[in-house]
């Protein structure tokens, strides 16, 4: 059982990270890299830092290590099957903050027209994460789209506000990841498929991340994730012109899929992820050009 409560109203909080903090470090690098990327570079500086340092206050996690064993060994998640409860108005309060930080402090302009919505009461924040919670995609999109609001920027809100709570389980249960171990295409805690991949450590081994929970797990070398084809012939390599030894694309000519895979020495931070994949986006629009698709961006 897994609960989410808050003593305090996200809303409240005024966070301005310092010049000093790596979130707003590594997205000026991305702007100045990519000017394109202005409106989503805002949106991540605004929203990020908040959703870092808020704190849900999740209650301990109930599970045993026999459990996850037998979970993780039958290639079942920790948290499938197990009942979830969060304190729906917590998330509710820290969805109705991203909106309004986002609408203040010049962020996507999707997000003037949420915030009128939820004043008017003809949104309801409450509702809108209950729909996210439970994985209710195209009752959120309806939602959107009947009110002429922007339906995928409404769904990644939702999905944001989720993310402390995802963050504090993993925290509690990754252990059991290292303790078994695991050797599939998705998140070993909460399902979500791979965004990313890791090169780590002088014997640059492969690790997965999901963007959802933050979790890390080992991969193999030379294998697909998606449908675990390992025929070295059918796998093949895309590198970027601009980062050939740091930045590369795996792909899988059986199943069209692929995967962004970064080189470096140490885990990138849970809440860094998601900038890391903004950081390599043309590696996607490249491998979609070419007929490959990710799966993490259509589960999302």
């Amino acid at each position: 059982m897994i609960s989410v409560r808050s003593n305090n109203d996200p809303g409240q909080k005024n966070i301005e990270p310092a010049s000093s903090d790596p979130i707003v470090k590594r997205l000026a690098e991305i702007q100045r890299a990519a000017p394109e990327l202005e409106d989503m570079v805002t949106t991540y500086g605004v929203i990020l830092p908040l959703l870092r340092d808020v704190d849900l206050h999740v209650i301990h996690v109930f599970l045993t290590q026999e459990q996850a064993r037998n979970k993780l060994q039958a290639g079942i998640p920790l948290l499938q099957d197990t009942d979830i409860e969060f304190d729906i108005q917590a998330v509710a309060d820290l969805f109705v903050a991203l909106v309004n930080k986002l609408g203040s402090n010049g962020g996507r302009v999707a997000a003037p027209s949420i915030q009128v919505a939820l004043k008017k009461g003809s949104l309801d924040a409450y509702n809108i994460v209950s729909l996210a919670a439970a994985g209710e995609k195209d009752k959120i999109m309806n939602a959107a789209t009947a009110q002429t609001l922007d339906p995928e920027f409404l769904w990644t809100l939702a999905q944001f506000a989720l993310k402390p709570a995802y963050y504090a389980v993993r925290r509690q249960i990754e252990h059991f990841v290292e303790q078994t171990g695991w050797d599939n295409g998705f998140c070993p805690v909460c399902g979500a498929q791979a965004v990313l991949g890791e090169l780590r450590d002088n014997n640059l081994a492969k690790y997965l991340r999901c963007s959802r929970c933050g979790a890390s797990w080992r991969s193999s070398r030379l294998q697909c994730h998606l449908c675990e084809n390992d025929d070295h012939r059918t796998l093949g390599i895309l590198y970027n012109d601009d980062k050939p030894d740091t930045v590369r694309l795996e792909v899988c000519y059986k199943c069209k899929g692929y995967i962004k895979v970064i080189t470096t020495f140490s885990p990138i931070a849970p809440e860094i992820i998601a900038i890391e994949d903004l950081a390599t986006l043309s590696l996607d629009y490249a491998a979609q050009k070419s007929g490959y698709i990710s799966r993490s961006h259509l589960a999302s």
